[in-house]
């Protein structure tokens, strides 16, 4: 399977992150630019500060929202970096690395959830004390009010069948649809459709069938790029890419955005250096990046046997595997 699938290794780009200028390659994200100049913490929680690093890679969670050029709070696993980009963490006291509120976490026991709500109104009228005290510890980017106002091109557009999600479903719904003689927009949040077989491993063969038949169908609009972001009664999509907002009416909208891993659940899981399989086979596959010298990994089915043969391949030396389910299991061969 190819490595870098996303980048372009002949092209460096600048950024500053921080106020440290570095580079990185062209097709790289915040997350995996930070990653190749070996920065594992990209930003801190909102409320105990507690270092944030790679747990997706995907923009499923919270973990790497940073301020950058041109907004705030963005998923730092989604946005590519642009040329002289500025990238700032958030959320911190100090510096990054050592942010002096971490002690924050200390206290945790006594500090609930909306405790300043029950602590800090007596006596009357105290909380206008309290307030700016609390939003400058707690809370996540900044706004610029200065910024640039941003506008949208809206684009308006009609379609047999819709379909979300770029996957092997999502391509084989595709490709049904055509053959049944129906117009199709296929729509994927990333830069290349495949899914799961762009970076698990050993799907190949698959994509490339897929990817050929769907070439093969003349009324199929392959849309990457494009992410779904609502869809409204009467098979109305909302998608949105960059600088432009889509408006799509379909007569039949097929939702095929495939299953989502979990972390598992430990003390410290929230960690750097804590991620999800996929997301260590997306820093391989996607941007020719190693997770680490050095891994430990919970595995629960075949494809985890997958990650683990192909993450050794690639120079991860596994540890340890723990088998969460049948020991006897057929793939639990490592």
């Amino acid at each position: 399977m190819k490595r870098g699938l996303l980048i372009d290794d002949s092209n460096r780009i600048p950024f500053t992150f921080e106020g440290r200028h570095m580079t990185c390659f062209s097709g790289d994200t915040i997350a995996s630019a930070l990653w190749r100049n070996n920065i594992k913490i990209l930003s801190r929680s909102f409320k105990y500060h507690r270092p944030r690093g790679i747990l997706s890679l995907a923009g499923y969670d919270a973990n790497t929202l940073v301020d950058e050029t041109n907004s705030t709070n963005t998923h730092a696993e989604r946005q590519k970096i642009t040329p002289g980009m500025w990238v700032r963490a958030l959320h911190y006291s100090g510096s990054l690395e050592s942010d002096r509120l971490a002690v924050l976490g200390m206290l945790s026991p006594f500090l609930s959830a909306g405790f300043y709500y029950k602590a800090f109104y007596k006596p009357f009228n105290s909380w206008k004390f309290w307030e700016p005290i609390i939003r400058r510890l707690a809370g996540l980017g900044t706004v610029n009010i200065e910024a640039a106002t941003i506008m949208t091109d809206k684009v308006n557009d009609f379609c047999d069948v819709a379909v979300v999600g770029g996957g092997p479903a999502g391509i084989s719904a595709a490709i049904s649809a055509a053959k049944s003689g129906q117009s199709v927009c296929l729509l994927d949040k990333n830069p290349v459709i495949g899914g799961s077989l762009n970076w698990l491993g050993g799907g190949e063969a698959e994509k490339d069938r897929l990817i050929a038949d769907l070439q093969a169908q003349t009324d199929v609009r392959v849309m990457p790029d494009w992410e779904a972001k609502s869809v409204f009664d009467g098979s109305f999509v909302i998608a949105a890419k960059s600088k432009q907002l889509l408006r799509l009416r379909a007569k039949k909208v097929v939702i095929a955005t495939g299953a989502r891993s979990l972390p598992a659940v430990f003390i410290n899981n929230d960690l750097p250096g804590v991620m999800l399989t996929s997301a260590a086979m997306r820093l391989a596959h996607y941007f020719d990046l190693s997770c680490g010298s050095c891994a430990v990994m919970l595995a629960c089915d075949e494809t985890d046997a997958i990650a683990a043969r192909t993450l050794r391949g690639y120079g991860v030396n596994i540890a340890a595997v723990f088998n969460l389910c049948e020991e006897q299991s057929e793939w639990a061969d490592f």
